[in-house]
């Protein structure tokens, strides 16, 4: 989990993924999204489907940590 919460921050410095409960409510915008769903398939070599791309598999860390699992990857 360790990784995944790297490569949020590095993603985004609108939050700190390690207070945030919510990453939506506390500013990851759109363009943020993009950049971390860029950077969690090259981390984890995952392809995630743009259906993937709402809001509820990026609202805090253990649901993008599902999203890569549904993904094939273990976390």
């Amino acid at each position: 989990m360790e990784k995944v919460l790297d490569v949020i921050q590095k993603a985004t410095s609108k939050i700190n993924v390690y207070e945030s409960d919510n990453f939506i409510d506390d500013g990851l915008d759109s363009l943020d999204i993009i950049r971390l769903v860029a950077m969690l398939e090259e981390t984890f070599d995952v392809n995630i489907d743009g259906m993937d791309i709402v809001p509820e598999n990026f609202e805090n860390a253990e649901a993008i940590a599902n999203l890569l699992r549904r993904k094939g990857h273990e976390i």
